[in-house]
């Protein structure tokens, strides 16, 4: 019996089912549109590419290291490091990176 739901290639119909999902736990009241619209976007971006997409834990590590970055200019290193429980010295490292990084961008 064929069904009224279009198919769409297994990943996309993936990321589909994952960002409806995520829009309805928060409470968006047209998840499904809403999901479709974030899907067609990512595939305009990317489509055609072949894209790594890194675990959760390195992406969140790195927007961690961002903020503490932005951060560095207001607070001490112990604070950041006892804010985010980790060691001064990995407090400079973070920083120090971000510094580079920020230099290669040509950025202030």
């Amino acid at each position: 019996m064929p069904s009224n739901t279009p198919q769409y290639p297994e990943t996309l119909q993936h990321m589909l089912d994952v960002f409806t999902r995520l829009f309805s736990d928060k409470g968006i009241k047209t998840p499904n549109q809403l999901a479709l619209e974030a899907v067609i976007l990512i595939s305009d971006t990317f489509g055609g590419l072949q894209t790594y997409i890194p675990k959760s834990e390195g992406v969140r590590r790195h927007l961690r290291d961002i903020e503490i970055y932005r951060k560095a200019g207001k607070q001490k290193a112990r604070d950041l490091a006892l804010e985010y429980g980790l060691t001064e010295a990995q407090i400079y490292s973070i920083i120090k990176r971000g510094y580079n990084n920020s230099r290669q961008a040509g950025l202030p």
